[in-house]
Parts: structure tokens; C-alpha cells; sequence
């Protein structure tokens, strides 16, 4: 479900969530129906450094410290397009205008059979109506 975002007054951005990410939102914005949807415990609004403190606590949580936001992105980008998402697709869901980074930074793709075969079976066409001709005796096939 896709949710407006607005950046100054003369551009706004479309940001696609899913249903789950979605949900949050909302509740957050039904408590908070004005400023900054994303607050502490005692309503104060997150800044940078709560941010990156509890980004450092989660990696820790996770047992993985060189976790970084990057990673996150490159995995998402890495993982959809190799689960057969397009790249124009990807690359709006990343806020791209279109492909070119995409292509430059996952070119290493097409150097995998594996994942080049399976590109290649997904390929579907749609379903046109096709009449075949019925084949008698007298009639030419």
C-alpha cells in the first residue's frame, strides 16, 4: 500500500510498504497525529543519534556488529531480483528514477547460470485465445 511522503512543497513521493509495515504506520499515526510518527517510550521523537544507538544494540542483539544500513539495501535489491523481480520494479521500490544503478551495481548476475536459467524459465507470456483449425479430409491443413 503505497503512502504519499512529502519533501518540501514542490516534489512528494510515493513509498511503497507492505501490509505489516502499514499497520505500524497507522497505528503510530492514530497516536500521533501530528509531528514525527516515530517516538521513544516517553513520546519524544527519535533523533540521529537514538537512531544509530539503537541500530548499535540491535547488530549487537544479532551478533553481527559490521551490519550496516547499506547491507540491508543491497541484500533487499540482491534478494528480489534474484527471486525474479524486475529491475525497473526494484528500482522504484529503492527510490531510483531508473535502472542504471541497478545495472551497474548487480552485473555480477548475469555471470551466474543458475540464476540466468531460472531467469529464463520465468519468462510467461500471456494467454492469447487461439483457434486452431479443425483438420477434415477435404480441407488442406
Amino acid at each position: 500500500m503505497p503512502i504519499e511522503q512529502s519533501k518540501g512543497r514542490k516534489q512528494s513521493r510515493v513509498v511503497c510498504l507492505p501490509p505489516e509495515a502499514l499497520e505500524v504506520i497507522k497505528r503510530l499515526a492514530e497516536k500521533w497525529p501530528e509531528g514525527p510518527l516515530f517516538r521513544n517510550p516517553r513520546g519524544i521523537p527519535w533523533s540521529r543519534i537514538s537512531v544509530r544507538l539503537c541500530f548499535r544494540r540491535l547488530k549487537e542483539k544479532l551478533g553481527m556488529p559490521k551490519l550496516c544500513a547499506t547491507t540491508l539495501r543491497h541484500s533487499f535489491a540482491h534478494h528480489r531480483l534474484t527471486s525474479g523481480q524486475d529491475a525497473l520494479t526494484v528500482a522504484k521500490l529503492m527510490g531510483h528514477v531508473d535502472t542504471r544503478m541497478l545495472a551497474t551495481r548487480y552485473v555480477h548476475l548475469d555471470a551466474n547460470p543458475e540464476f540466468m536459467q531460472n531467469a529464463a524459465n520465468q519468462t510467461s507470456f500471456p494467454a492469447l485465445p487461439v483457434e486452431l483449425p479443425s483438420s477434415s479430409p477435404d480441407q488442406p491443413a
